[in-house]
């Protein structure tokens, strides 16, 4: 089974772990909701979300895909840029836009 998970990109700066392609992850996810915003891409199944009290249920897989998301300005078109791994601080991807997080392809697995 394949989830599509969203990753803020404040949740990996303060808590997270740097991960890459083909790493198995252990991550603490919940469904998507109204409260935790809209990344703007269809399909998202899943948030990461470290600090939630008391702990969510946790998802393990292996990263199929890594996507690094941008937006001109706060509301504008997502702008997706494929990459192989992340770093804590991914940062800024030009003037205009501004880096919000991942959208990472998990494979499940039982």
């Amino acid at each position: 089974m394949s989830e599509l998970i969203w990753i803020s990109d404040w949740q990996i700066q303060c808590c997270g772990s740097e991960f890459a392609v083909g790493d198995e992850v252990t991550w603490p996810v919940f469904a998507p909701n109204a409260n935790h915003g809209d990344t703007g891409v269809p399909g998202v199944t899943g948030h990461y979300d470290s600090h939630e009290d008391p702990p969510l249920p946790m998802v393990t897989g292996v990263v199929r895909r890594i996507r690094a998301l941008s937006r001109r300005g706060e509301t504008g078109t997502p702008m997706l840029d494929e990459v192989t791994g992340i770093e804590k601080w991914h940062g800024i991807r030009d003037a205009e836009h501004t880096f919000r997080g991942w959208l990472v392809d998990l494979e499940v697995t039982p």
